[in-house]
């Protein structure tokens, strides 16, 4: 019996670092009928010019009021990736980006109105030799039931709240399961992605920085010691809304560049003294992009 009970638990791991969250036919009939369309599956793809593999991953998914799945890519460190190209479909709650790398993190949640499951899982490539197709090696980080937020997220009014609360997992002992720290802001964003009705935009990929598609035009900054002094309130006047302006703190300046943090979301509006560039700061650096990009990450 205990033979059995072991080789059942590690088939339960297997599975889930395989292939995810292992759902029932009536929750997959549920989530297709809302018209939900997530696509978990890794599969290994091989670049010729390159001559090598690397793994291929969709993120994709949203929401309706009462249910929600969604799948997204990290790297190993909860860092995100930047995606191959975005998908804009016609249809709402499908494929968001594509994203190819030769390690990532996959985040799969289930949201049935505040009830939500998690399995998170590392996907690499096995070493080969002689160049000979590698396998899909999985490992499965994280795996939550039954998790809790204490918002309805779903709902307009709580829409400042997404990507700032993640749901609380518990063991069968009534435990709080801690998350992965480094991918404590990724289960964030699917959070919010489980809970974005009607979705059209990605949540968790970012753009490469070498974008060619028109969408960002990037500039790396050195790096600048950030000053407070005197507040420059006149960039973000012309950006946002006067109703939206309490909603900012000022948080000072790093070269030319003005620094406001949202108080509710928590995140940086980086923009120039004369109001016309907008900068994210990634890897240590200030990075041009484009405004609407700025306003996104900021709100969300």
């Amino acid at each position: 019996m205990k033979v059995f009970e072991k080789t059942r638990r590690e088939f339960a791991t297997s599975r889930h670092a395989h292939h995810g969250l292992s759902l029932p036919p009536e929750t997959l009939k549920a989530v297709h009928k809302r018209g939900i369309y997530c696509m978990p599956g890794i599969s290994l793809e091989h670049q010729h010019l390159a001559q090598r593999y690397v793994l291929r991953g969709v993120e994709s998914g949203g929401a309706v009021a009462d249910l929600g799945r969604a799948c997204a890519f990290v790297a190993e460190d909860g860092s995100p990736l930047p995606w191959l190209q975005p998908i804009h479909s016609i249809a709402v709650n499908g494929r968001h980006a594509i994203f190819l790398a030769e390690r990532m993190v996959r985040l799969e949640m289930l949201r049935s109105g505040r009830t939500f499951e998690l399995a998170i899982t590392l996907h690499t490539l096995s070493g080969v030799p002689d160049g000979r197709r590698p396998q899909i090696i999985s490992k499965l980080l994280f795996r939550g039931r039954d998790g809790v937020v204490s918002a309805d997220l779903w709902k307009e009014e709580f829409q400042k709240l997404r990507g700032n609360l993640a749901p609380v997992f518990y063991n069968r002992a009534g435990e709080v399961l801690p998350l992965p720290r480094q991918l404590e802001e990724a289960i964030r964003k699917t959070t919010a992605a489980a809970s974005c009705v009607g979705c059209k935009h990605v949540h968790v990929g970012v753009p490469p920085l070498n974008n060619n598609m028109g969408q960002d035009h990037v500039t790396y900054l050195n790096q600048t010691l950030v000053t407070v002094g005197e507040p420059k309130w006149t960039p973000l006047e012309i950006t946002v809304p006067a109703c939206d302006l309490d909603e900012f703190m000022y948080m000072g300046r790093a070269g030319e560049i003005e620094l406001y943090k949202h108080r509710l979301t928590r995140r940086y509006l980086n923009i120039s003294s004369d109001g016309g560039k907008f900068y994210r700061r990634r890897d240590g650096a200030y990075v041009e992009i484009m405004k609407a990009e700025a306003l996104e990450y900021v709100r969300h």
